[in-house]
């Protein structure tokens, strides 16, 4: 449950909201904690009520700001009401305007998508990189996944996002972990090629059940890229992306057992990326950003083109 002190924190400014009574203080307090109540207990349609109460108060204040980003999260998600990315957006807008974090974040991704608002990379980076400086850690992730993977429209250098990507994989973000094997695996951003590095990174994901880094250990395992060939390693990791339904980790798997005379067919046992994807949506302010990356992991998924092809298409 959120107290005072860790509401303040939530804002990337102090705001100077017009002074209310003690009265009106403990007030808007208590139907703030019901509504949030409410809502951590996932009794949407209750949090969603007694929000939308709150704001009609005509009062300004810390826990306004706070229940219009929820109401704008519970239209983002669809959570007990239809999806809704324009109401999403306009609830985001007010929250952010008293600069509260979640809510910048959320918004500067939607300007990016153009999601429920017109795109506007410009609006995008401002409200991303604000939050981003001050620590807010799904704007990092974003900022430098798009750094590192689409190249020129977000203004960010190397030395800052290797430094974001540091403390984010330190902090054990298995999708920062995921992010830095790519970028040493593949070069990017003049990064030099470095399988050994990228293999280290995979492998510290892939202990913590992440299924696109199983995936890419046990295609290092299979190729001998930074690790000594081992296919039976190989089998062993791949086996375990294939079962959280990664789609490319069945198709390297059949081939090596094809290639060792083994008749075994193996199939992804749950649609799509992984159940790891999910695992990690461990806060409400980090949500659009996991999942702008899951769309981006799932996106990466080989069709059905020969093997090999399509295993190298999964690790690009």
């Amino acid at each position: 449950m959120q107290n005072s002190d860790d509401l303040r924190k939530a804002f990337s400014e102090e705001v100077n909201y017009p002074p209310l009574t003690e009265e009106q203080k403990k007030e808007i307090s208590f139907v703030y904690k019901i509504g949030l109540f409410a809502y951590v207990r996932k009794h949407y349609s209750a949090a969603h009520d007694i929000f939308k109460r709150l704001i009609s108060k005509d009062f300004f204040c810390a826990e306004t700001a706070a229940a219009q980003y929820f109401l704008g999260y519970m239209y983002y998600t669809g959570q007990d009401v239809e999806t809704n990315y324009i109401e999403a957006a306009k609830w985001f807008e007010l929250s952010a305007a008293s600069h509260y974090i979640g809510a910048q974040s959320i918004l500067g991704i939607m300007y990016y998508d153009g999601q429920g608002v017109a795109k506007d990379l410009v609006k995008a980076c401002a409200l991303l990189n604000k939050v981003a400086e001050i620590g807010c850690e799904a704007s990092q992730l974003f900022l430098v996944h798009k750094h590192f993977n689409d190249g020129h429209d977000v203004s960010l250098d190397n030395k800052k996002g290797f430094k974001w990507l540091a403390s984010l994989a330190d902090n054990k973000d298995l999708h920062a972990q995921y992010l830095l094997g790519r970028i040493h695996y593949m070069g990017l951003r003049d990064v030099e090629i470095n399988h050994e590095s990228a293999f280290q990174w995979f492998m510290t994901a892939a202990t913590n059940n992440f299924a696109p880094a199983q995936f890419s250990v046990g295609y290092m395992y299979h190729h001998g890229e930074g690790v000594v060939q081992n296919n039976a390693e190989a089998c062993k990791w791949l086996k375990k992306s294939a079962d959280q339904g990664n789609a490319g980790a069945p198709r390297l798997l059949n081939k090596i057992l094809r290639e060792t005379n083994h008749s075994e067919n193996i199939k992804p046992s749950a649609p799509a990326l992984s159940t790891a994807v999910e695992a990690m949506t461990s806060g409400l302010g980090v949500f659009a950003a996991q999942q702008e990356l899951s769309q981006v992991l799932k996106s990466q998924e080989p069709g059905p083109e020969n093997a090999e092809e399509s295993v190298r298409h999964n690790m690009s």
